[in-house]
């Protein structure tokens, strides 16, 4: 399980399990036991589509904090919090698999 901050103060965790993995799935498309091959090119192409990383990371993270909707979350993420975001994102893909 990997955390980040968001700009509002909130802290979010991320914890890959196959429920998250089918959530992730249903809701973008993204596979995440696929972002790691082709020398992580998945990954790198998923970093660079903010729209779509930040779908990602609400598809696993939306259960935390109730009072937060799928736009306000999205809010309270850019610069140094998406990038630690995305960086918490690999870390938790990687220790899962």
């Amino acid at each position: 399980m990997r955390a980040f901050s968001d700009t509002a103060g909130l802290e979010w965790t991320l914890d890959v399990t196959v429920g998250s993995i089918k959530r992730v799935r249903e809701a973008t498309e993204v596979v995440l036991p696929s972002l790691f091959d082709n020398k992580m090119e998945p990954f790198g192409q998923l970093a660079q589509d903010y729209e779509k990383l930040v779908n990602v990371l609400w598809a696993m993270c939306s259960r935390q904090h109730p009072e937060v909707d799928a736009e306000q979350f999205a809010e309270s993420l850019g610069g140094d919090t998406l990038a630690q975001a995305t960086e918490a994102l690999g870390r938790a893909t990687a220790d899962f698999f």
